[in-house]
């Protein structure tokens, strides 16, 4: 579960060495990569100190700090785990130990996600002015975007060649697990963390449309925004890994950088948006 095919697709299609292709590709995607991180823990730490109109809605705010930092720290624990892995544990050859690291970062992703979201989701539902039926509507209208989009992830992930052993030399399995663990331990987080990412969003629409808080309409607008390209880059990072390298390295070179920069360039606008929120948020506090 790894960025790997990019480097082997760059080096294969243009026939320059694996070295020299793994740095082009690190080099254009770390750039925005950087940038989300640190738009991202700036915007938390701002949060922290803005300040709602209540003592409910303060604590709203800052759950929602808590889980905008936990998604982005979910994203560099793993980046630096893969870098470990890959320069260090899978040059010993040792297959459990291969089959342990790719495990737990599986499970980084899968439960980080979904315990980052749920916080975030949580801080929403303190802050909404939306009647129950409303709330319903949004929790129906989410599960159905999930199951719509998740049928897609499904396939893809019980599908991939790679998921349990790899019959391509060079090529790692993606996650060493049966289908059963695959299903129940990363793919149903996985989406259940994308539901309360989606009702999140709806959330926030009804916040900033909300005459309780005509005052940081913008903010919220922003904060509505930012959450959108962030579940949309996770729901995309998600589904690339659920590709597996064998597949990344057939359908060839310009679908997988699309894939991993769209997911690279929306998480950091996504942050950017955030972080605009979280300025004026804690400005006027």
């Amino acid at each position: 579960m790894s960025f790997t095919a990019a480097p082997t697709a760059v080096s294969k299609e243009l026939g320059l060495g694996k070295d020299i292709a793994r740095f082009i590709v690190v080099l254009t995607f770390a750039l925005p990569l950087f940038a989300a991180f640190f738009w991202g823990l700036w915007g938390s730490k701002l949060l922290f100190k803005a300040e709602g109109s209540d003592n409910i809605k303060t604590r709203g705010l800052h759950l929602l700090a808590t889980g905008i930092l936990i998604t982005v720290l979910v994203l560099l624990v793993n980046i630096m785990l893969g870098q470990i892995r890959s320069r260090i544990l899978i040059p010993l050859n040792i297959y459990e130990i291969e089959k342990i690291s790719t495990i737990v970062t599986n499970y980084i992703y899968s439960f980080g996600y979904l315990l980052s979201f749920y916080i975030i989701f949580r801080g929403t539902q303190k802050m909404t002015t939306a009647t129950a039926a409303y709330k319903t509507w949004n929790v129906l209208t989410s599960a159905i975007v999930v199951i719509l989009v998740g049928t897609l992830y499904v396939g893809l992930s019980l599908s991939n060649p790679d998921r349990m052993i790899s019959l391509t030399p060079g090529v790692r399995p993606s996650h060493y697990l049966s289908d059963v663990l695959i299903l129940t331990t990363v793919i149903l987080p996985s989406m259940l963390a994308w539901f309360f990412g989606i009702v999140t969003a709806f959330n926030l629409a009804d916040i900033f449309s909300s005459p309780d808080y005509q005052s940081h309409q913008k903010s919220y607008q922003n904060l509505f925004s930012g959450m959108l390209l962030i579940i949309f880059s996770i729901i995309i990072l998600q589904t690339i890994l659920s590709i597996g390298t064998t597949r990344f390295i057939v359908i060839g070179l310009t679908p997988v950088l699309a894939l991993i920069y769209l997911f690279a360039f929306a998480l950091a606008i996504g942050n950017f948006f955030l972080l605009r929120a979280a300025k004026n948020l804690s400005a006027t506090s």
